[in-house]
């Protein structure tokens, strides 16, 4: 005897055997079919979901924009800005060594100074563009001119580096745009 027919015969519950009383087993239910709603309504979500990312890329994303030269300008005589620029520098410069001008203030000058001069002698806006749109367009002198300014104009504690922005500012000056 095995130990579950040894427990099994212990109980006092009679074992049950099926009798001729018993009614007889129905055959096995047939699968059931899923309906197709249910494969619409999966595809549908999906779809949903792909249209949101797709939707919210193409409104967050940067838009690139091309820096375009008005055709309208007038070109402006360069001789006549280049010494008025120079004059400004020139101005800057001894007012920072006399102390009329903190360097943050001098230095800010300094950039409004060439980015309004690279503005009318190119027809670029330079003077109403940032950092990272300067450096993508065709002015590079300039955009290594105004990253030498922003650490002076920026940061909390500027460096020493005034000079440095004077020479930078006579370097786009002398035709490097």
């Amino acid at each position: 005897m095995t130990g579950t027919s040894f427990v099994l015969n212990l109980t006092l519950v009679p074992r049950l055997k099926p009798d001729d009383d018993w009614p007889a087993p129905s055959p096995p239910m047939p699968p059931t079919g899923y309906s197709p709603v249910w494969l619409l309504l999966g595809l549908l979500l999906l779809a949903l979901i792909i249209a949101y990312f797709l939707v919210t890329t193409l409104l967050t994303r940067r838009q690139a924009r091309a820096v375009r030269q008005h055709p309208d300008a007038q070109p402006a005589d360069p001789v006549t800005l280049q010494s008025q620029l120079a004059e400004r520098v020139d101005a800057l410069e001894q007012r920072a060594r006399n102390g009329e001008l903190g360097q943050r203030e001098a230095t800010e000058e300094l950039s409004r100074a060439v980015r309004k001069y690279v503005a009318v002698i190119t027809g670029i806006p330079a003077d109403k563009m940032t950092l990272r749109q300067l450096q993508q367009s065709p002015l590079r002198g300039t955009a290594d001119a105004v990253a030498k300014f922003y650490p002076a104009v920026f940061a909390a504690e500027p460096p020493e580096n005034f000079d440095e922005s004077v020479r930078a500012a006579r370097q786009v000056m002398s035709g490097c745009h």
